[in-house]
């Protein structure tokens, strides 16, 4: 499912790293957590001049807003410019509309409250200092300045505290998290309320930029500020369960030294959710690895058990073929169905297989003559090997030399060599192919076939 709403005005967008066109679907994706921090992304990189999406026809930075009524998102200019096509205009800017906002619940009775809640809480933890309500900050590289709710110092750590209220708009929390992030502070939110059934979009902003970590200040944490003489926030934050499916909002009262803070990335939590999920998903992953090699393991047993029991099968038939002109047509024909699967051919006859070849290997694997009544192996190099010239060379000599090898034979066949009569046809068959006078290729189908029935040769 995608977050995107069904019919966008703005259906597709420029990816300004790598300059691909995404669709709208595509760049806003399945994960709710994951758009609402794309919201906050986009409209840093446009405040900073580089946005990371752009519209494909006018080359406007975008932001990421969403429905009112509905969690869903779509992509908007962050200014108009004329001469697009696309057109997503309000009457008011939506900077004018925020302010006004804003503007407004800095004068509620809620805000206030938070703000003397915040203040008796700093107050009662030694470890802040420089506690101020509502001071002007000027910022030291920039003209600009803001005016936090409250702002202290924490153990040498500049920290600007702001209470996060249902009107407090995307552009305010990036334009100050920006500000405090060059500023080398700290910026802090603090909720009066988060529920999970009432939450807020702009709520959202904050905690899933916050490493999903919410912290509340009320007349309870004041009192166990009082009591502990320490800051003690409420803090509100999700576990995950797998890497996709998540727990329900966790809550504690905990301790303002118990966090984990960055300055870097503007973020404050006490549990790391997302470092969890990590963990989680890798060990997901090896997991499914684990079960991955134990298929593929049973799958090659199984085959393996099959391939032996082929191979039995031919053995078997081969056996009293060659030895007792035995052969019932009706199991060589199933013989033959059961190599097919596994890719193998045999022809309608034994008869007509490359006997030569396959009784020699039969004999180097078991160490005596078989399919002759021959007493050494001598002789049945002999007739793999029977002279020098080319039409006479064994299309398939390759697998004997190799299974000579495999099968460790070379030194009984040397003892055998009692005239040198081999030492010297090896010798003349190495001078052929130095020459270049190979042996004929043989059919592909056999050579296939010979490996197959011996799989020694493949190592």
């Amino acid at each position: 499912m995608s977050y995107a709403v069904k019919d966008p005005k703005i259906s597709v967008v420029m990816d300004m790293l790598n300059g691909s066109v995404v669709s709208a679907n595509q760049a806003i994706g399945s994960k709710y957590d994951a758009a609402i921090r794309l919201r906050t992304e986009l409209y840093e990189s446009v405040a900073s001049g580089a946005p990371k999406y752009t519209c494909p026809l006018c080359g406007v930075g975008l932001y990421l807003n969403c429905m009112h009524f509905e969690r869903k998102f779509y992509f908007k200019h962050s200014t108009e410019n004329e001469g697009c096509p696309i057109q997503t205009r309000n009457l008011l800017s939506q900077e004018q509309i925020d302010a006004i906002r804003y503007n407004g619940a800095k004068e509620s009775q809620l805000h206030k409250q938070m703000k003397e809640w915040i203040r008796q809480c700093l107050v009662a933890d030694n470890k802040f200092s420089e506690v101020v309500v509502e001071g002007r900050w000027k910022g030291r590289l920039t003209s600009e300045y803001r005016r936090p709710d409250i702002r202290a110092t924490y153990r040498g750590l500049p920290v600007a505290f702001e209470v996060q209220l249902s009107s407090t708009y995307l552009n305010v929390i990036a334009e100050r998290r920006m500000f405090y992030q060059q500023e080398g502070a700290l910026l802090f939110w603090i909720f009066a309320n988060f529920d999970e059934g009432m939450r807020k979009l702009t709520q959202d902003d904050v905690f899933y930029n916050n490493n999903q970590n919410a912290f509340l200040v009320n007349a309870e944490t004041v009192r166990a500020s009082g009591e502990r003489g320490q800051f003690v926030l409420k803090c509100i934050w999700r576990e995950p369960l797998t890497g996709q499916e998540v727990s329900d909002l966790q809550q504690q009262l905990i301790g303002f030294d118990q966090l984990t803070l960055s300055q870097a990335k503007q973020q404050s939590y006490f549990y790391d959710f997302y470092g969890e999920r990590e963990k989680i998903m890798r060990a997901e992953a090896a997991s499914l690895y684990i079960i991955e090699q134990q298929r593929i393991a049973e799958y090659k047993a199984r085959q393996d058990r099959r391939y032996s029991e082929v191979r039995a099968n031919f053995h078997h038939q081969w056996c009293n073929w060659v030895g007792h002109s035995i052969l019932d047509l009706d199991e060589w024909t199933d013989l033959a169905a059961e190599m097919d699967e596994l890719g193998q051919f045999i022809p309608e006859h034994p008869g007509m297989l490359p006997s030569k070849i396959i009784n020699a290997l039969f004999s180097l694997k078991f160490g005596y003559p078989f399919g002759w009544a021959y007493k050494n192996l001598i002789e049945v190099a002999h007739i793999v090997l029977p002279g020098r010239d080319r039409e006479k060379m064994n299309p398939y000599l390759e697998h004997f030399w190799t299974g000579v090898r495999v099968f460790q034979r070379a030194d009984d066949i040397r003892e055998d060599d009692q005239s040198g009569k081999w030492k010297a046809k090896v010798a003349q068959h190495r001078a052929l192919i130095k020459q270049g006078i190979k042996p004929p290729v043989g059919d592909s189908r056999y050579h296939g076939l010979i490996k197959f029935i011996f799989p020694e040769l493949t190592v």
